[in-house]
């Protein structure tokens, strides 16, 4: 148990230190088609982390302690470790709590005409992508193939041009929301307010087809490294690639919650997903659903769209929340709270897709707790490494 609070407070640091830290990597993430997976739902993706490695430690010990009680306590451990969640996932469903209003939700992905570090490169093209692929949306709602949609997401980045400033990409958005009839959340690059010189928002609009731009989200949390440059007058001089990031995205300080039509929306962008006090912050805030922008273009064809999925499909496993993502070049999917998926618009194709949703309303016990759950885990690691000196010191003095 110590051992494994020691990994959990690795996870915790490395999740927010240095520079708002590298939190999509915890073994957590990995348990997405686990039956281990509801641990989550009770304990937050910390305690599932935690249960994961307490497995793996529990499972070393039956081969290499010799005591045959310590054998049948830890294989009963492990035993409990997936029966517990098996059965408490039944129990849950029956206490979920729904709103009454549901909500029809489509999801662009129009692709970006190259992939790689270049992805982006031919800004207008992409915008134009989504637009066209808006507007087929629309057709096919006037031909009776698909619901009306109440709301419309595009994913992170499907305007790298500045709406508020560049007069052509509001008119190409605008075209797009009037001909599907409700608003659209855009991913938009937009100029910082303060520091336009050196600053950027990587930001969320909600752009009404009557009266244009409305609420908007700033990205909480940027990537070091990608979307910004710690050092940078150092940086820039060492290593060429960093010119592909000439301004630093600004860190917004808002969640980022939109309401449609009485449902409340929580938007997260990219990577935020996988960043405890973002999603947090807004499942507190009241989402009832949780809506995603993404941008892998810069990785079409590598394992991380799918890696994004899965920890977007844990999420909506702990939270109990239906998950839409939206991405340029895939993976967009429609996840349910128990982080199935479907439909699903893999990586590399274009198309749209529109999806009856049920808003949740209850709060699960990682949504109360789980912050809570993690930093007494911490502190059992914090205790147990002050307390091992201490031992050696008595255990020298004896």
């Amino acid at each position: 148990m110590a051992i494994a609070a020691i990994w959990i407070l690795e996870e915790f640091l490395r999740g927010r230190y240095p520079f708002g830290g590298y939190p999509w990597a915890r073994i957590a993430f990995s348990q997405a088609d686990s039956p281990l997976a509801f641990w989550s739902r009770l304990g937050g993706v910390p305690w599932l982390s935690f249960m994961v490695v307490v497995i793996a430690i529990a499972t070393v010990g039956i081969f290499v302690i010799s005591a045959r009680r310590v054998k049948v306590a830890l294989a009963l451990l492990i035993a409990a470790s997936f029966v517990v969640p098996m059965a408490l996932s039944n129990f849950s469903e029956s206490q979920s709590s729904q709103a009454e209003n549901a909500i029809a939700i489509g999801v662009v992905q129009g692709g970006t005409p190259q992939i790689g570090l270049g992805a982006m490169d031919v800004r207008r093209a992409v915008l134009e992508n989504h637009v066209e692929q808006t507007i087929e949306l629309a057709q096919r709602v006037q031909r009776g193939e698909v619901q009306q949609p109440d709301v419309v997401i595009w994913p992170e980045n499907s305007s790298d041009l500045d709406p508020f400033k560049d007069a052509d990409a509001a008119v190409l958005i605008d075209q797009a929301a009037k001909a599907i009839g409700v608003p659209i959340l855009v991913g938009a690059v937009v100029d910082s307010a303060t520091d336009p010189q050196n600053e950027v928002y990587n930001m969320g609009i909600m752009w009404d087809p009557i009266s244009g731009p409305g609420d908007t989200y700033i990205k909480n949390a940027p990537v070091p490294f990608g979307e910004f440059i710690p050092f940078r007058s150092i940086l820039t001089q060492l290593i060429s690639r960093y010119e592909r990031v000439p301004r630093d995205f600004a860190h917004g300080t808002e969640p980022g919650i939109f309401t449609i039509n009485g449902v409340i929306l929580g938007d997260l962008i990219c990577f935020e997903v996988a960043v405890d006090p973002v999603v947090n912050t807004v499942i507190s805030e009241g989402a009832q659903v949780l809506v995603v922008q993404t941008n892998n273009a810069t990785y079409a064809g590598s394992a991380l769209p799918e890696q994004q999925l899965n920890i977007e499909r844990l999420r909506a496993i702990e939270y109990d929340r239906t998950m839409i993502v939206a991405a340029t070049t895939g993976i967009s999917a429609h996840i349910l709270p128990d982080g199935s998926v479907n439909p699903i618009l893999k990586d590399g194709e274009v198309g749209s897709f529109v999806v009856a949703v049920t808003p949740q309303t209850n709060l699960t016990p990682a949504a109360r707790f789980g912050p809570f759950v993690e930093l007494l885990l911490c502190a059992i690691a914090v205790g147990t490494l002050a307390f091992i000196p201490i031992r050696r010191r008595r255990g020298i003095n004896s």
